[in-house]
């Protein structure tokens, strides 16, 4: 993810967007990651999406291939992990 330009101070401003109400979001981050279903969301509202992580059972194979395909990384976990997908996000940034 050393694609990520830093913010002031040499920090990276990191929005994670994974389920639940995202009613109320910001968009001055420096990357946008996508927790399995959030990753299509991030792409639906035109943000650039620096990390796609889950086993993307929440989506279509057509939507998997899309977000693979315009994510700037993609990991994919098989659905029998020990962690979360967020827990995996949260580990892969």
């Amino acid at each position: 993810m050393n694609e990520c330009k830093l913010s002031e101070k040499n920090w990276t401003r990191v929005a994670v967007f994974a389920g639940g109400d995202r009613g109320h979001y910001r968009t001055d981050f420096d990357c946008f990651v996508g927790v399995d279903r959030g990753s299509l969301w991030v792409l639906e509202k035109k943000l650039p999406l620096a990390l796609a992580v889950g086993d993307f059972d929440s989506v279509t194979a057509e939507e998997r291939h899309s977000i693979q395909k315009r994510a700037q990384h993609f990991v994919q976990a098989q659905p029998e992990k020990d962690d979360t997908d967020l827990e995996l996000a949260l580990l892969t940034i």
